[in-house]
């Protein structure tokens, strides 16, 4: 069941079904191309990420015989285990989350962004072009659900998943003001991140961790330009 089509959320899902026989990847139905065939999405990933997708590696195609659809609102029996789809577009507009319902766990991929555990620390996932109007819709879809726990994908659970998802709300609120605010004054890069450093405390403690991270801060500059309005 992967969230979306990105390759660092799907990339070695060929290489695992080889192992799988039996099994099949769920998948949002605009992101089943993308799996059956990622040579588009490979060269859009390496003029992004340069290096970085290079650590990730090259995609295996999936058969389409092998992938199922992520519909919204599907509930998966996995053995008693009900796991609901809940379409959550804006960080790509092939996004899904799962929803577990017995835990009320929560499985956003990047909806509702990177939590840094050590620091309880959340960061925008945003890649270069993002739509904030669904995003924001779709935090609201998972509110709603009233979670319990969040699992993120970057990087481990965390509890009062209701509380992380309306920060996050909150947090990319701020950076959308700030940096559009900074641009319209003609400041630099470096500007730009001392005022969302000033405004956003999650950002101002993780600070330090991201720009050392060897994904996240090569990251930052693209994470930025997704809230550029042209």
């Amino acid at each position: 069941m992967v969230t979306h089509a990105h390759i660092d959320h799907w990339g070695g899902a060929g290489a695992l079904l080889e192992k799988l026989p039996n099994a099949k990847l769920m998948v949002h139905p605009r992101g089943l191309p993308h799996l059956a065939n990622p040579e588009r999405l490979w060269k859009q990933s390496k003029d992004v990420l340069g290096e970085i997708a290079d650590l990730f590696g090259e995609p295996q195609p999936i058969p389409v015989g092998r992938l199922t659809l992520a519909l919204d609102g599907l509930v998966v029996d996995l053995g008693g285990v009900e796991v609901q789809v809940v379409e959550t577009l804006g960080h790509s507009p092939h996004h899904v989350s799962y929803f577990e319902r017995n835990s009320r766990s929560l499985f956003p991929g990047e909806t509702a962004g990177m939590y840094i555990e050590g620091l309880d620390a959340i960061v925008p996932a945003t890649p270069p072009v993002i739509v904030l109007d669904k995003l924001f819709n779709s935090i609201e879809r998972l509110i709603t659900l009233k979670p319990e726990k969040i699992h993120y994908t970057h990087y481990g659970p965390a509890d009062n998943a209701v509380e992380k998802l309306r920060a996050y709300d909150k947090q990319l609120r701020i950076w959308s003001e700030t940096i559009n605010e900074s641009l319209r004054n003609n400041e630099t890069l470096a500007d730009i991140i001392e005022r969302l450093r000033e405004r956003d405390p999650y950002f101002n403690k993780a600070y330090y961790y991201v720009i050392a991270h060897p994904i996240i801060g090569h990251a930052l500059n693209s994470i930025i330009q997704g809230f550029i309005v042209e």
